[in-house]
């Protein structure tokens, strides 16, 4: 304190002796006003709370470092910085050599002398020795500066006051809605003192207030209207006076409507007929003023396109077929009190290739031997896009006929040799854009009309019969042409019939020639038998048919493969005895049509005790057997058949028909086993091994099945196997098994199938992830157990976290209490088995997402631009970048910007964001980065730039001195004989700080001088702050270097941006200073 006060002294006493006029003392407290942080109010002990340079006396805010920022002294040398002639340097005796305003600590052209270098803060308009700035009347000579009402304006310059006056009353204003107002105050208030008046008025709800010039603009807010009332304050700076209340009313006009969001353009496709616009017209607009609104079409561009309002706010839009290109509709609302807005859109069709249209294509039909009709393609196409020759021409559907379509278009179908049918032939028409369509036609080859075919199935040729009974003639005809036949018999004797079976007696004897003639209506063909007539001279009766060799039981029905017997007898129509030994013809057929023809054997055997030979008794009694061992299983003599007796002696005869039916035999489907097998198992059956037929053979054989509702069953027709399954389906069902031999002839068997449940298995438990989820945050999982059993699972867990439902979900959302690492264990049961699997849960703590901090920065051309964007997360989380500049990438995990500016953006500013993610939030900053050319101020990098071993002092603006001594040893006296080699400060990284933080500054200084320093002060300095700290005490022996570092501590309000940093030594006249660029981010 002591040294401090001695230096003040010698201070005083300095300036008292330099500068006589300096050296006046307003406030009469020993301190002179230059010295002084209160000049005009007595302070001796000169206190200074915040350190700010204004004293407590006078500093409306002590505890505030910022307040008086006139009176800044950043170099600590005792002169403010309005008249400190090197500011950012100590020198508290302004050395100035060369008079031109610089001091000599700062002046880097101590040669020249140039009169526009006067500082202007030293300049004194009344020439009273009194600077202006400091001056309480500058442009009054008063060299004592009284003041005796302490106003801060000198006697001199301090007019009297007289009060401000109201002139006259304010009228009430009246005007419209959404327009200003304009009063002049000079109309209404008075200073007869000219004073400059302020003025203020009670506060206004709905009307913005603006003064400027004595004039009062009133603007009420948008579609506002009302009253309000109002009182104007004038104030001369020592007196007041008000108005009178006088009304503001705002009459209310009709607002017209306004569309809110314009109608959007519209794309459609061509042909679209009818499409309705998306939104509802009443979405679009807005009337403040709550009118009912109506709308309108008042504008159309074009009438291909017409726009139409539908259900008061839809807008339809109606086209026409095969248009395209650009229209517009115009809209209007209406608000019905004559207010209204259009708004327009436009409707973009856009042209859509229209496929060929192909129809009517004609059909033909041709009989075998004639030829189809050509016909041109191009009379059946049309194409609104493309000319008919443009298209291409292709077939499909044909088998067997033949299609060739020339080079016009025209088409030729022919057919193979005796080829009969239809066939569908499509032809398709294809445009330049690929577009198709096609239309079929048939083409039909009739088969030409052949002669039907007939024969006679019974009599055969050479048939014998007698007179006077009715014979049975059957013809079977077919025509190729499936034409219905008709049919005419000529018995030949001269009688004849119809019919495909006729029947004729004879009353003459002899050979007749029978003919049976078949027609399809053009054609006719016949078929002849030659049989024999004799005279009808015996009865053949009681003609039966019997099931037993005893010829005792009468039977009609009889079944194929039965043994069929016949009994017959004969007697003389003369004398009535019994006519033995005759020849007898017995034969069998189809009485339908005539086939399946079979003799029966003349009986051989004992009748009741009776010897039966070749068919008579030993003693001939007329009575004749005949039988037939096995009927054949031919389907021919299914239904009725008829048995024909021909008895004949010679001479005379007789002959008879008996009428007998043969069954088919029924299948027979044995006892199927029942079936049993497991559930998701098969089991099969071969159904050859169940089922007997005499007739019908196993392939022949149709198989059905009913009562399935739940067994799955598959029929393999080839095989006959059956084969039983289920997908997840247990318990018992009765399938009926049916078997038809396709003559009539069914049977079924009931077969129970039961698909028993496997052994019950134990359920399987997806293996479960490992999992994390933040405080207050939903955390939700299913766990997947199945059951192959299909067994209802139940879910268990062993933590008081959450509980799993029924389903195996879990839904929770954990608090900060259940913060920590937890290992889970969940169990899924069916009852019987329990299966678990365990997962590790991690509770996060409430990510607060990360920071980021955004800057002002410099780059320069051409040269490498570096930069760490600072982020941080508090939970610690890792850190992602993006920007969305277009100059540069970020570097998107290490946050570092590194590119190479080149010279179109010097002089630019560019603007971007940079967004930081921690992988839950996001957050983004505004930076600015400022292109200039790299031009150091004083060289102030730290680097040899001349290449001669030495780091350039920062004098030397072109840093391409020959040798440093020069620029080292300017005047080669005491006070430049230090000299400083290496300056670097680190915050988070070199040469780059964060607000907030102690930033560490080194540096390494030599001395030259041959003497050794003590007590050598190093300091450092930023000028733009305002900050200006001493960080260390060194000594330093002649010739010797050291190396000395402190920390400065950069308030947390400074903002980001690139900076000076000047690092200084001071001591007993030694003064150096050396500034480095450092990046505050």
């Amino acid at each position: 304190m002591k040294n401090a006060i001695v230096s003040l002294i010698f201070l005083i006493s300095f300036l008292v002796v330099v500068n006589p006029v300096s050296a006046y003392d307003s406030d009469g407290d020993g301190v002179i006003d230059i010295l002084d942080n209160c000049p005009y109010n007595y302070n001796p002990y000169q206190e200074d709370e915040d350190g700010d340079g204004v004293g407590n006396a006078c500093d409306s805010e002590p505890g505030c470092v910022f307040d008086n920022p006139c009176l800044y002294d950043n170099d600590c040398d005792g002169i403010i910085n309005t008249i400190d002639n090197c500011m950012y340097d100590y020198n508290p005796y302004q050395e100035d050599l060369d008079a031109d305003g610089v001091g000599d600590i700062c002046d880097y052209d101590l040669v020249e002398f140039s009169c526009t270098q006067i500082a202007f803060s030293q300049y004194d308009s009344d020439g009273d020795g009194i600077i202006d700035t400091i001056d309480n009347c500058p442009y009054t000579y008063n060299p004592y500066q009284e003041d005796s009402d302490g106003d801060g304006i000198g006697d001199v310059c301090d007019i009297e006051n007289i009060d401000p006056i109201l002139i006259s009353n304010i009228s009430d204003q009246i005007w419209d809605e959404d327009t200003n107002i304009t009063i002049n105050l000079s109309n209404y208030f008075y200073d007869e003192n000219g004073d400059s008046l302020t003025y203020s008025y009670t506060q206004l709800t709905n009307i913005i207030v603006q003064i400027n010039d004595n004039l009062m603009t009133f603007s009420p807010l948008l579609n506002w209207n009302g009253d309000e009332t109002i009182i104007i304050t004038v104030n001369d700076g020592v007196s007041a006076v008000s108005s009178n209340n006088f009304s503001l009313t705002i009459n209310p006009v009709n607002d017209v409507p306004f569309w809110s969001v314009n109608l959007s353009d519209v794309v459609f496709e061509e042909d679209f007929s009818q499409v309705v616009v998306d939104g509802v017209l009443g979405d679009f607009v807005s009337d403040v003023d709550g009118d009912s609104l109506s709308f309108s079409v008042v504008n159309e561009s074009s009438s291909e396109v017409n726009c139409e309002i539908e259900n008061d706010f839809d807008i339809v839009l109606y086209s026409v077929g095969d248009w395209n290109g650009v229209s517009s509709c115009t809209l209007r609302v209406s608000d019905g009190n004559g207010g209204f807005a259009d708004n327009a859109f436009s409707i973009t069709i856009n042209p859509i290739n229209d496929a060929p249209i192909v129809s009517d294509i004609p059909n033909q039909e041709i009989t075998s031997g004639e030829n189809f009709v050509t016909f041109d393609l191009d009379d059946y196409v049309q194409d609104v896009d493309d000319a008919i020759s443009e298209l291409t021409w292709s077939f499909s559907g044909t088998t067997s006929l033949t299609v060739i379509i020339n080079s016009e278009n025209v088409v030729n179908i022919d057919y193979p040799l005796e080829w009969y049918g239809s066939e569908t032939i499509t032809f398709t028409a294809t445009d330049v854009a690929g577009a198709s369509n096609s239309d079929s036609m048939f083409a039909s080859v009739l088969m030409p009309n052949f002669p039907p075919e007939v024969s006679i199935t019974e009599p055969e040729n050479g048939t014998n019969f007698a007179t006077n009974n009715s014979i049975i003639f059957i013809a079977n005809g077919s025509d190729p042409n499936n034409d219905e036949l008709s049919y005419i018999w000529d018995f030949g004797d001269e009688n004849t019939a119809e019919g495909r079976i006729a029947y004729h007696n004879y009353t003459g004897i002899g050979t007749f020639n029978v003919t049976v003639y078949a027609s399809d209506g053009q054609f006719s063909t016949m078929d002849s038998v030659e049989i024999i007539v004799y005279e009808n001279s015996f009865d053949i009766q009681n003609l039966n048919s019997y099931e037993d060799n005893q010829f005792s039981s009468v039977q009609n029905v009889f079944f194929r493969n039965e043994t069929l017997y016949l009994k017959f007898e004969v007697y003389s129509i003369n004398d009535g005895n019994a006519a033995i030994n005759m020849i007898n013809t017995v034969e069998l057929f189809n009485e339908n049509t005539g086939t399946g023809d079979v003799n029966l054997q003349a009986y051989n055997g004992f009748v009741e005790g009776e010897n039966i030979t070749d068919g008579q008794l030993s003693n001939p009694d007329g009575s004749y057997y005949y039988f037939l061992p096995n009927i054949p299983l031919s389907d021919a003599l299914l239904g009725t058949s008829l048995v024909f007796v021909f008895s004949f002696n010679g001479t005379g005869s007789d002959h008879a028909y008996l009428s007998i039916s043969i069954l088919n035999n029924e299948p027979v489907l044995q006892d199927i086993p029942d079936i049993e097998f497991l559930v998701n198992e098969t089991a099969s059956v071969s159904l050859d091994d169940f089922v007997s037929d005499l007739e019908t053979i196993d392939e022949d054989i149709d198989w059905t099945f009913s009562g399935n509702d739940n067994v799955i069953l598959a029929f393999d027709s080839q095989t006959r196997e059956v084969t039983f399954s289920s997908s997840a389906w247990v318990g018992s069902e009765i399938i009926n098994f049916s078997v038809d031999d396709t003559d009539g002839g069914f049977d079924s068997d009931l077969v129970s199938v039961t698909i028993l449940q496997t052994p019950n298995q134990p359920p399987e438990l997806t293996s479960i992830p490992d999992m994390s989820v933040m405080v207050d945050s939903q955390l939700t999982y299913q766990f997947v157990c199945i059951d192959p059993d299909g067994d209802d699972l139940l879910y268990y867990d062993d933590v008081d976290l959450f509980d799993v439902d029924s389903y195996g979900l879990i839904d929770f959302t954990p608090s900060t209490e259940q913060v920590g690492e937890y290992e889970v264990l969940i169990t899924c049961s069916d009852g019987e088995f329990n299966v678990s699997d365990s997962f590790s849960l991690s509770i996060l703590p409430l990510q607060t997402g990360p920071e980021i901090y955004g800057a002002s920065l410099t780059a320069y051309i051409f040269r490498t631009f570096n930069y760490q964007v600072v982020a941080s997360d508090a939970n610690g989380d890792v850190l992602s970048f993006t920007d969305d500049s277009s100059l540069f990438d970020i570097n998107e995990t290490t946050g570092i910007i590194s590119f190479v500016p080149g010279v179109e953006l010097f002089a630019e500013t560019h603007s971007f964001v940079i967004t930081v993610s921690d992988g839950y939030a996001s957050v983004s900053e505004n930076f600015d980065i400022r292109f200039i050319f790299f031009d150091p101020p004083q060289c102030s990098d730290g680097l040899d730039n001349d290449n001669d071993g030495r780091t350039d002092f920062p004098d030397d603006s072109g840093c391409s001195s020959p040798t440093d001594d020069k620029e080292l040893y300017i005047n080669r006296d005491f006070g430049n004989g230090i000299r400083i080699t290496r300056l670097n400060a680190y915050g988070i990284d070199y040469n780059t700080v964060m607000p907030g933080d102690y930033v560490m500054i080194g540096g390494t200084f030599r001395n030259d001088l041959d003497v050794d320093i003590n007590n050598l002060l190093v300091g450092v300095i930023v000028p733009e702050l305002g900050i200006k700290q001493v960080i260390k005490i060194i000594d330093i022996d002649a010739g010797e270097s050291k190396s000395a570092r402190g920390y400065l501590y950069l308030p947390r309000n400074v903002h980001a941006g690139d900076y000076y940093f000047g690092v200084y030594v001071s001591s007993n006249g030694v003064k150096k200073t050396k500034y480095m660029p450092v990046r505050i981010i």
